[in-house]
């Protein structure tokens, strides 16, 4: 009989998956919206083995404070390096155990954004599921992340559409998302 890691090896992160109407999320997993009917946030316990977090697991808790601690566990083991290229500031956020694009979905977003680089708005690309990056609106780097988004390895086995996305006081929206190509 295999038997599943204990806790102490198991961490709930939150999956950023993108959705359409051609590809909605499976009715077993609870969600977040990140960007209403484009981007969602669900659940996955990480670690040796992983598994999505379904309502049956989900149970009496509330998914709200699951879902807080869930950014609080991704933003206390993620990396963020700051520097200066081609005319522009760029902020690299990633993490050893991959989905560090799910920073998107903490609501520690705008203030890390706002200390990395100063005042938004900002724009966020997220190439594949393990690395955000973000410049501000208008900087050197804005069509560097835009090449970046449009030539991601990223493909199939992902839920996640490489996109770009502007984080502006208003909220946020998708500028441009790569299609996906099918093999």
């Amino acid at each position: 009989m295999i038997s599943s890691p204990p806790l102490a090896c198991r961490r709930l992160l939150p999956v950023l998956r993108s959705v359409s109407p051609a590809s909605p999320l499976p009715p077993s997993l609870p969600f977040r919206p990140v960007i209403d009917g484009v981007l969602m946030a669900t659940l996955a316990e990480v670690g040796s083995l992983s598994r999505d977090i379904t309502h049956e697991l989900v149970g009496a808790r509330s998914f709200d404070a699951m879902m807080a601690s869930a950014c609080d566990n991704l933003m206390e083991t993620t990396t963020y390096q700051r520097s200066e290229e081609c005319g522009g500031a760029v902020l690299v956020v990633e993490r050893p155990d991959g989905l560090a694009a799910s920073v998107i979905a903490s609501r520690y977003l705008r203030d890390l954004l706002a200390h990395a680089l100063g005042p938004g708005p900002h724009l966020v690309a997220l190439p594949c599921p393990d690395t955000l990056l973000a410049t501000p609106v208008g900087s050197g780097m804005t069509c560097r992340l835009d090449w970046i988004m449009r030539n991601s390895a990223c493909e199939g086995a992902t839920a996640l559409t490489p996109s770009l996305i502007a984080v502006e006081a208003a909220g946020m929206r998708v500028v441009a998302q790569r299609r996906t190509t099918t093999r």
